[in-house]
């Protein structure tokens, strides 16, 4: 999980101060944006035509998203006692905010899998992930089913774990071979994204979780967790847990400024439980991984209140266990990766609590602007020379 309270900062203006000062505050700044060169650049692609008007509400609601998830509004702010959340569309389509004016979000904006439980918000334990479901967020993965029965489960019940979906979905448990009198599941992994699935370590055996992937482009959500495999216990077939779902994916866009002084929350579920008795158990499904959120403006601003949640869920757990309002505590270890954080402007301010991997891009005349620097301060050091 990564945190931060700094900015991380792209200036109009050349730094002042002595010229190693320079250089190194320059190698600083272009060591962080290395990550960006090879993410093409967006905001000429989204332009809002402002055809949805002003989007101001004053009250939490969920949103059916359009066929094409695009929303063309004038300006957008969103109050800080506001939720909004939104329905998926039927291709799965990540959601796209676009402004023609200023963006202002001091509320939340939930694209979850599962949605996140808001009375959570200013308990002690901060952030419980989402309800443990295979269903993702708008544009994220779908976890994998859970598995039931061993390899002699014959009917229509019986079934293979299965895969979940996304850029890099967990693998389903395997179906253990019939052993008598009793057979164990194995776990789901846990999809990756930004950081790789953590793998099982808990409740016998698991399967390796997903790697990380790059940046995607185009913008997709989170992958699902795989789902475990079932068991049988004195020729009682019994269940794995699913996988769970990857949190969802969307962008936020004007040719105006973005300031975010509340949350953006895209957290991937957790994976579900299995079946578990005195003799044994199915296999756990692993966390669906954290989802992504793009940021494109003139200027970005994060405030020191902002929360940026792309975490991953938990591995599911067994159902003798008690179910803690803290789902950690009972976990498998399949934790789904982290999601990223993608930010394009020209000018930044990153404060705030920033739980995703950060992509920072800023726009051509800036880096034109830092390479051109740059040659000076060389040039500069080679006459000193």
């Amino acid at each position: 999980m990564t945190t931060s309270t700094k900015p991380l900062s792209t200036p109009r203006n050349t730094v002042t101060g002595p010229h190693k000062t320079q250089t190194r505050k320059l190698m600083r700044l272009l060591g962080c944006l290395y990550l960006a060169l090879g993410v093409p650049a967006a905001s000429a692609a989204w332009i809002s035509d402002g055809s949805d008007g002003a989007f101001n509400p004053m009250a939490s609601m969920t949103l059916d998203l359009p066929d094409d998830g695009v929303f063309n509004f004038t300006s957008i702010d969103i109050p800080s006692n506001i939720t909004v959340t939104f329905r998926k569309n039927a291709l799965n389509t990540p959601v796209y905010l676009l402004a023609t004016g200023t963006v202002n979000i001091s509320g939340v904006i939930d694209i979850s899998a599962g949605g996140v439980n808001l009375a959570d918000l200013s308990g002690a334990l901060g952030y419980i992930r989402p309800a443990t479901t295979a269903t993702s967020g708008p544009g994220g993965g779908a976890g994998g089913l859970s598995g039931y029965g061993d390899s002699a489960c014959t009917g229509a019940s019986c079934r293979d774990a299965t895969a979940g979906t996304g850029l890099s979905p967990g693998q389903p448990g395997p179906t253990p071979a019939t052993q008598s009198p009793k057979v164990y599941g194995i776990a789901g992994g846990a999809g990756g994204m930004a950081t790789a699935g953590l793998d099982a370590y808990r409740y016998g055996a698991g399967v390796d979780s997903s790697p990380a992937v790059p940046y995607p482009v185009p913008l997709t959500g989170g992958s699902g967790g795989g789902g475990g495999s079932g068991w049988q216990f004195f020729g009682v077939q019994l269940s794995g847990g699913a996988g769970g779902g990857g949190g969802g994916a969307m962008l936020v866009a004007t040719p105006d400024a973005i300031s975010v002084s509340g949350s953006l929350l895209a957290l991937g579920a957790n994976g579900g439980w299995s079946f578990a008795n005195s003799g044994g158990y199915g296999g756990p499904g692993g966390g669906g991984s954290g989802g992504n959120i793009a940021l494109i403006g003139d200027s970005v601003t994060l405030a020191e209140t902002a929360l940026i949640e792309s975490t991953g869920g938990y591995g599911g757990g067994l159902s003798t266990q008690t179910y803690p309002n803290d789902p950690r505590f009972f976990e498998s270890g399949a934790r789904g990766g982290m999601g990223y954080l993608y930010v394009q402007g020209n000018q930044f301010s990153l404060l705030g609590t920033l739980n995703a991997q950060v992509v920072a891009v800023p726009e051509p005349e800036v880096w034109a602007m830092l390479l051109a620097g740059f040659g000076l301060l060389g040039l500069a050091a080679r006459k000193r020379a």
